[in-house]
């Protein structure tokens, strides 16, 4: 009777793992002011007597690839319908932008900008 033969093992091969998707290039600068025009101090908080304390609008502003706002939203506003809000907001849409930019190439990205109201007495 033959003696069984030892099996051979096939070769091994390399299982090949595989390669990650590239991650999405990061943003290398951010969107920027280039000029922040001022806002009109809104006639309703005078006329409301609500210009005697200092007010503070904090902004996002969507910059596009041409470097001009797309959507406007508050961060952080002024309660009540004094018009601090809507002041900010019209003189953020007149401002101007430098886009950001990924590898050199102009994209759309947020910037945040602050209009602060002095008091009026």
């Amino acid at each position: 009777i033959p003696k069984p033969q030892p099996m051979q093992e096939a070769p091994k091969q390399a299982i090949p793992t595989p390669t990650p998707a590239p991650a999405a290039a990061a943003v290398t600068e951010p969107a920027r002011v280039v000029n922040q025009v001022p806002p009109v101090f809104p006639i309703r908080a005078v006329q409301m007597n609500k210009a005697n304390e200092e007010r503070i609008v904090r902004l996002r502003v969507l910059v596009g690839e041409q470097g001009l706002p797309l959507k406007i939203s508050v961060i952080d506003g002024v309660a009540g319908a004094y018009g601090y809000d809507e002041a900010a907001i019209d003189a953020a849409g007149k401002s101007t932008f430098s886009p950001a930019t990924r590898d050199g190439k102009p994209v759309k990205g947020p910037v945040e900008i602050a209009y602060k109201f002095q008091k009026r007495r």
